[in-house]
């Protein structure tokens, strides 16, 4: 099953989400960047047209947007594997999104996306990471490796693997590899990544982690750039 899209039964020919349009073509999943249309001036009830914000207004504005769209385009792509509804909240009530956006507010630059990849939480959850992990890549194909022999609550070997993912040229798409079939103990993954439109070789953010099979709990994310 693709965990990132609609399957490719022709059930949905395409779907936007925080301004890239995504639709499925000879089997291959492509995105461009979707037709900005122009925003209407803001007004009040009557229909008066609102005063210009102050430049901190504007700056406060556009960042908690910019958070806001990013963390609306993650849950549309992967809410439904529940990993920040599971995720320990940082203040009581706190809501899913709210602890998303909170978390990776820092990493984003008002309509750009992510810029500061590696302050990008792809997970957040108690279980843990390995020490270590390395990566090779020849294309698109990636290989993982990490070392971690336990096999305990907070770190079992069953654990399944997951890899979220941005290329560099879209920083406003969080993607997640389709399942990848391996689990911690097996210290190991092989996988491809789409190449969507990008250039060979174009830079890859990486972001594995492990979480359970009943989707009650997950580690958060280790960042690699290859």
């Amino acid at each position: 099953m693709d965990l990132n899209f609609p399957p490719m039964d022709g059930s949905r020919k395409c779907w936007r989400v925080n301004g890239i349009t995504y639709y499925w073509r000879n089997g291959q999943l492509i995105c461009r960047t979707s037709k900005n249309e122009k925003r209407t001036p803001r007004k009040d009830e009557n229909g008066k047209e609102l005063p210009l914000r102050s430049p901190a207004q504007e700056k406060s504005s556009s960042v908690f947007s910019e958070a806001q769209a990013m963390t609306k385009a993650y849950f549309l792509a992967h809410g439904h594997l529940q990993i920040w509804v599971v995720a320990p909240k940082t203040k009581p009530g706190q809501s899913s999104w709210a602890l998303h956006r909170h978390l990776n507010k820092a990493a984003y630059v008002p309509d750009e996306g992510v810029r500061y990849f590696n302050s990008y939480r792809f997970s957040h959850g108690i279980l843990e990471l390995p020490d270590n992990f390395t990566v090779r890549r020849d294309g698109w194909h990636i290989t993982l490796e990490w070392e971690d022999d336990r096999d305990q609550p907070a770190a079992a070997a069953g654990d399944l693997l997951f890899v979220g993912y941005f290329h560099e040229g879209y920083p406003r798409a969080p993607l997640l590899v389709p399942v990848t079939g391996a689990t911690r103990g097996e210290q190991r993954a092989e996988f491809d990544i789409p190449p969507l439109d990008q250039p060979d070789g174009g830079a890859l953010h990486l972001y594995p982690f492990f979480g359970r099979a009943d989707k009650s709990a997950y580690a958060g994310s280790y960042y690699m750039r290859c």
